[in-house]
């Protein structure tokens, strides 16, 4: 028997692999493993054998009587358990059995299959979720007081439930949880997402059927179409009421080719920005030249606006209304364009606050797979993810505020008043 020593360590809890590695590479110099703690290694120097390590993660399992006897039916020797769940084992070296780099052949693994493997994989997994839990109710908490200060906590707690039962159905339509990979998450919770726009299936390739299998759409560009058909939405709504304001006048003549012009710029949108090959001017659907209409319905309600839209009593001096704002006249089908592309925002606030809430978890996550580390974990998760829900949610409110202002408001032929700001008058 040769000299004791301890070796701190620290492995993340998706790293077991790497410490079976580095354990079995101990081994192979003449380092046994006496003791495996959550922080530290006793290690044994001994020459005269050697060991090949596996790590079973299974809380719990030492109150099963069966757990130990099941593994040394297997050949696995029991070294030691951690509080937070991890159970060491080791089983002689036999020649060939390991790789020079320290990894185990898959044939002698504790694990043979996949399957069994993604069960051990599931068990920790969900430990992360209720980190995650925790961290998602002190956000909560955080940004409720931020929010109420001095006011009623239950006016707030309305507003707020508001956008939390809107938060989670959005991450439950595309799959998408603080920043988790859908690999990291139930299976049932992926099959509640919808295909189309679920992170499920960000590598898919999705093939309307008016393209035969030649042109597709991946699932990024399926969420603009769905910002894209917001636009087309809320702006129909702001025709629509102008078209009902106007039903006495033929002023009601321009609000329709308005509206007509809306449509036929939103497949104009979805050809230039999304895609050219599905959304083509020359597509035909069941003989109907989609394409062709697109641009008819912008050139025709073009015309209608441009001779009806100052309707006064009077078509002909609405006409040289229209020609005297010639210029605004004409840039109003560049403004058009760009009102529906400006809600493609909305997908850039959801990305960007996908990927700072990925980048939280990657400068947590080596952190969570020893107890006091997991302390700094949790409040680096609360404070990133937290302070993540509070810019998203004042980036949704004011690109809210901005696309009912000026692009609602200018489609509503709504005009707003207020004072000028001159902060050094009396």
């Amino acid at each position: 028997m040769g000299k004791t020593f301890r070796k701190w360590t620290c492995y993340p809890l998706w790293e077991a692999q790497n410490e079976e590695r580095d354990l079995n590479i101990a081994s192979k110099k003449g380092y046994q493993l006496v003791e495996g703690r959550a922080f530290w290694w006793t290690l044994e120097k001994n020459d005269t054998v050697r060991y090949t390590y596996q790590i079973d993660f299974n809380p719990g399992a030492k109150l099963d009587p069966r757990y130990k006897e099941t593994f040394a039916e297997m050949g696995w020797e029991y070294v030691s358990s951690t509080f937070n769940g991890w159970h060491y084992f080791k089983k002689p070296y036999q020649e060939g059995q390991q790789l020079e780099n320290g990894d185990v052949v898959k044939s002698e693994r504790i694990y043979t299959d996949e399957e069994s493997f993604h069960e051990m994989e599931n068990r920790w997994q969900k430990l992360g979720t209720v980190l995650y839990s925790i961290c998602f109710v002190f956000a909560l908490l955080y940004l409720a007081i931020v929010i109420t200060g001095e006011r009623s906590f239950v006016g707030c707690g309305i507003g707020f439930l508001l956008f939390g039962l809107s938060t989670v159905l959005w991450g439950t339509l595309t799959c998408t949880w603080f920043g988790l990979s859908p690999e990291q998450l139930p299976v049932w919770l992926q099959n509640l997402s919808v295909p189309v726009i679920s992170n499920v299936y960000a590598d898919k390739i999705w093939y309307p059927f008016w393209t035969n299998g030649e042109a597709g759409l991946t699932t990024a560009q399926n969420l603009q179409i769905f910002c894209f058909t917001l636009a087309l939405i809320q702006l129909l709504i702001a025709h629509i009421k102008c078209t009902i304001t106007n039903r006495k006048s033929l002023k009601i003549v321009g609000e329709i080719g308005s509206t007509i012009e809306l449509i036929g710029m939103y497949y104009v949108v979805l050809s230039f920005v999304v895609s050219s090959e599905v959304f083509s001017f020359g597509l035909v659907i069941g003989g109907i030249p989609v394409g062709t209409i697109a641009i008819v319905f912008v050139a025709a309600g073009f015309l209608m606006s441009f001779v009806f839209a100052n309707y006064e009593g009077n078509i002909v001096k609405s006409i040289v209304a229209s020609l005297k704002d010639i210029v605004s006249v004409l840039l109003g089908i560049f403004n058009l364009f760009s009102d529906i592309v400006s809600y493609i925002r909305l997908w850039a606030v959801g990305l960007a606050g996908a990927a700072i809430s990925a980048t939280v978890n990657e400068l947590a996550g080596p952190l969570l797979g020893n107890f006091l580390f997991m302390i700094l974990a949790i409040v680096l998760l609360v404070f990133g993810h937290g302070l993540n829900m509070i810019l998203n949610i004042l980036s949704v409110i004011v690109h809210g505020i901005r696309l009912n202002t000026l692009e609602f408001s200018s489609h509503l032929d709504m005009s707003w008043s207020g004072h000028k700001f001159k902060p050094f008058e009396e």
